[in-house]
Parts: C-alpha cells; structure tokens; sequence
C-alpha cells in the first residue's frame, strides 16, 4: 500500500554546455561597441573602404596583428582555455654589466653606505663599478630591480650577526673541524646528546591572535615583559628529552643577556647532579658561552692583567722561566719580557666541564660559534616556546613553570630525530660548501700558476730572457756612455 510520507528526492541534474566569456572577449566587445557607439554618435561611418584599419581601430588591436589573425592558419596556434598567454624574454643585460651592479653595491657598503635602487643607479650612470672605463649602457630603474634580482640580490632582512661571524675564517675551521669530529662519533655509534639554555617571560603572548580590536576581543595582559625563567635541558635521538634532566628557575633580571643569569657553578652542579650520570658513555655537544668554557686552573694563561710578581709566579709554576735567566730573573726582567716568556708556552686549554665529564665517560664536543642550525634543541625550544604563548594565559610564574615541563614531555623521541635530522642535513650542506670553496682556491690557485708560466713565457710575444737580455744591453749602453 503506498505510503503518504514524503520521500526526499535527489534533484536532477542538467549538463549544458555553455559558452566561456573570457576576459578577452569582455574587452573587445566593450572595445566594439565604442567604436559603433563613436560612428553613430557622429552619424558617419570611418574608413569604410579599410578593412583591416577599422578593424584594428574598432578592435584596439594592431594593424600587424589584424593581418596575421587574418590568416586562417593562425588561429589554430591559440590556446583554448582563455588564459592569458606567457613569453618567455632573455634578459638583454651584458654580463659586464651586471658584474658591475654586483660590484656597485659591494662598494656602497665598503664605503659604510646603505645601498638603494636610487644609489646604486646614480653610480652606474656615473660610470663607478668594476673597471676604469665609463659604460654607455642606459640604465632604467625597473631594469636596475630586475639584474639585482638575477644576481641574487634580496630586499629583506638584512645579514646578522650570526651571517657575518659565519663568514671567518676561524669559524669555518670551528665548524669543519666539528662536523668532522662529529661523523666520527657517529661512525663509532656513540649516542650524541645536545645541550642548551633559554627563557621564557611571564607575560609572553602570541604574536598574532584573531580580534576585531575591541576590550572583548584580548586578554588582559600585564604591561611590561614581566620576570623570566631560565631554562636548560639535554636530548637525544635515542631518548628525545632525557627525563628528569631539565633545568628550570627563575632569573634575577627581567632584561638583558639572559645568559647572565647563569654561571658555571650553577651550571657545572646541573651537568652533575641530573644529567652525566644519566648519558654515560655519550657525547655531549655543548655552544662556546663563557660559562661553558671556564678554564682549569692549570691550563689558565697569563694575562695582561697580572703584575710583575704574579707573571713571575706563573712562569714558575709552568716551569717556563727558561734557564740561561739569572738566579735574580724576578727582579731583572721586565714585564714585557716576562709576558713574551709566557706566551711562548701557552698551555693546551682544558676546561672544567671536560674534567666533570670524564668522570661519567663522557667525551665533550663544542660547537662551532653561531651555528644554532646544527642543534636541534634550538629548534625545541622554538616549538616549546610557541606552545607557551598560547598556553600561558595566568600570566603567572609559576603556573609558567608547569607549563614548561607540559611541553616538555610532549616532545618525543620521533619529534626530536626530525630535528636532528634538520641538524645533519645543515652538517651535510656546510661541508659540500667547503668541498666547492677548496675545488674554487684550487682552481685559482692553477690559474695564478699559469699565468705566473705565461708571464715566464713572454705573453707580449718576448720572453723573460729576451726582455732581460734588453735590460742587460740597456745597462752596458749606460756603461758606455
């Protein structure tokens, strides 16, 4: 028997094919109808007796491109979509050109200048960059932002302080020499833990929250950054967080490094009390802050702050007073004499934190300056610290503090294996950059011999004992005379 209730149908549905209007296709109809709006307003009709001329003057098009369209066999070459079509264009700048954009602004910021598109265009129509000669290439705004950004040129940020230590040449010796040492611990499957310090402040918010500006829309947070905590903790690829290893207290200053909250006692207790005795038999990487690299006393050099009877004092204790000094040394040599004895046997640096670590057969590797990258707690604490802006909404110390240890023991093992792999593949990408610089010195190095070789060969068609053989007739001719 059939039902009265309603029963939901699935509404038809209808395929039309309908016709694309295109961008295009709104123009140059509007273009059309001006045109035939334009004849009627004048009550005449124009260039009846030219085709082509009216239509490029109805269409906006021009003349040439009316007549190719004319062509049947042009239409087939057009695409179907309605998109608009993209040509590829070489960039007709000569490459002397650009080496003196690059040179250009590499001179600006020798000479302590800010480069702008402005600056850097007023000297190369000035003739400045590589070379003496004035160029009589035209130079256009618009072209000067296109090569600088061929070149590799970016308006950003400029480089930090991290960019410019990288760039030493004792760092890059720091970071070969660390990345190396680092494979080999690897090699020999050591477990690698890392180590590190940062903050956090009690009034921390996120950065960019959604809100309509109104007092309902916000929290009410306190003015000022408000006190902070310190915090330090270690990690593994084996263990993540090592458990029971954190290191979290409140700081004495509310500005300033918050590496002058610590010290190396402090620091020294934690490494151990709560974690060497838990990383046995590891590695521990560990930045070069002062207070990780307090020295021991006897590999402690001689300073120039030390007086004559202190220098006198060291040289004695490191046996470096040498021994055709008279028996009355202490009171004959000069200071400066003394300091230039003592630099002669500067000792092997040993710090305290290598002792306290061989102590739990754990070796310590320090990481090269301003290399954040190859750490992958650096990475942790950006995680932690996001999650802590969004959390912390007591503004309240304390409860800022559970929060840390939260976040910490979120942090797993698979989390931290991601990081360090970041960290390896930054490892990676230093030392393929020191392979291509060592493969480029080389190079340049063959090139200077070769022209030192062309140079010994005679480049202006004589060779170096001809032209020696002209001094030498040069000099008996003034002998002569």
């Amino acid at each position: 028997m059939p039902t009265t209730r309603a029963v939901a149908r699935k509404p038809r549905t209808r395929v039309r094919a309908v016709r694309r209007i295109t961008w295009e296709v709104v123009l140059l109809v509007g273009r059309l109808r001006a045109f035939f709006t334009s004849e009627r307003d004048n009550h005449a009709a124009e260039m009846l007796e030219q085709p082509v001329d009216r239509t490029a003057a109805a269409t906006g098009l021009s003349r040439s491109t009316v007549i190719r369209i004319a062509n049947g066999e042009y239409a087939d070459t057009r695409p179907l979509s309605g998109k608009r079509e993209r040509r590829v264009s070489k960039r007709r700048v000569p490459a002397s050109e650009l080496s003196r954009v690059r040179e250009t602004v590499y001179t600006q910021y020798a000479d302590k200048t800010v480069p702008t598109l402005d600056s850097t265009l007023a000297l190369l129509e000035e003739g400045a960059g590589e070379g003496d000669d004035l160029s009589d290439y035209k130079w256009s705004r618009s072209t000067l932002h296109r090569a600088m950004t061929d070149l590799g040129f970016n308006f950003t940020r400029g480089p930090n302080h991290y960019d410019v230590a990288r760039e030493k040449r004792s760092i890059v010796k720091q970071r070969e020499n660390f990345i190396k040492k680092m494979r080999e611990y690897r090699a020999d499957e050591r477990t690698i833990f890392y180590t590190d310090e940062t903050w956090a402040n009690k009034n921390m918010t996120p950065g960019r929250i959604w809100t309509d500006k109104s007092s309902r829309a916000r929290l009410n947070v306190p003015s000022g950054k408000g006190a902070r905590i310190i915090i330090a903790h270690v990690g593994s690829r084996k263990t993540g967080l090592v458990p029971g290893a954190s290191l979290v207290f409140k700081g004495k200053k509310k500005t300033g490094d918050y590496h002058g909250e610590m010290n190396s006692a402090v620091w020294l207790k934690w490494l151990q009390d709560q974690v060497l005795p838990k990383i046995g038999g590891g590695v521990l990487v560990v930045d070069r802050a002062p207070y990780h690299m307090k020295l021991t006393e006897e590999s402690r050099p001689a300073n120039s702050s030390m007086k004559k009877s202190q220098l006198a004092d060291w040289l004695e204790e490191h046996d470096a007073a040498p021994t055709n000094w008279p028996p009355t040394w202490r009171q004959a040599k000069t200071v400066a004499q003394m300091r230039a004895q003592a630099a002669k046997h500067r000792p092997t640096p040993r710090y305290l934190v290598q002792d306290l670590a061989e102590e739990f057969d754990v070796s310590i590797i320090f990481s090269p300056v301003a290399h954040p990258e190859l750490n992958p707690i650096e990475m942790v604490w950006g995680t932690v610290k996001v999650a802590l802006r969004y959390a912390n909404v007591t503004f309240n110390l304390t409860r800022l503090q559970e929060l840390v240890d939260v976040e910490f023991n979120k942090m797993s093992a698979a989390i931290w294996a991601k990081y360090e792999d970041h960290a390896i593949s930054m490892e990676d990408y230093y030392m393929d950059m020191a392979a291509m610089r060592a493969e480029v010195e080389d190079r340049a190095d063959e090139m200077d011999i070769e022209l030192e070789d062309a140079e010994a060969d005679g480049v202006n068609g004589c060779s170096s004992s001809e032209e020696d053989g002209e001094d030498e007739g040069d000099e008996d001719e003034e002998d002569v005379e």
